[in-house]
């Protein structure tokens, strides 16, 4: 009998210590504890047609930078920039930031002179400042040719 009452203590006591281990329900963890990020490019390139009979090729229109996360953000700061792929003249270099949200869109709208022809390569970073402070960067990059044909 006193062995039984000894485990049943013992039970007890586990059972106390792995409550008091456990989180109280109602209790929130910290906002940015299970956040995730994410950063996308993605170019807007109508394909190549046929104008009187003439193969034409394809063209970029517009370039779209993406910056998301899973929870609302004090601040969300996105630098882009589009270069061409092989004389890295500059194209378009913008920074812009967006406070309590969780997105952030940039929109690069290709001048008709840099359609086609030409190879561009898209950078892009994002700083994500959560609520609490803490600063999570993520970064991206895009290569894409647009020949003349």
């Amino acid at each position: 009998m006193q062995s039984i009452n000894k485990r049943s203590g013992i039970a007890a006591g586990c059972a106390v210590m792995a409550l008091a281990a456990a989180p109280l329900a109602g209790t929130a963890t910290p906002a940015d504890a299970a956040t995730s990020y994410s950063v996308s490019i993605t170019p807007d390139i109508k394909p190549g047609e046929s104008f009187l009979g003439f193969p034409t090729g394809p063209t970029t229109r517009s370039v779209r930078f993406y910056s998301a996360a899973s929870a609302q953000m004090k601040s969300i700061s996105t630098h882009a920039v589009v270069r061409n792929l092989y004389s890295n003249a500059l194209f378009y270099d913008t920074t812009a930031s967006s406070t309590s949200s969780n997105i952030k869109s940039l929109t690069w709208t290709t001048p008709s002179k840099y359609q086609s022809g030409f190879g561009y390569k898209a950078t892009m970073t994002s700083k994500f400042t959560t609520k609490s402070g803490s600063v999570a960067t993520k970064s991206t990059s895009k290569q894409w040719v647009s020949p003349k044909v």
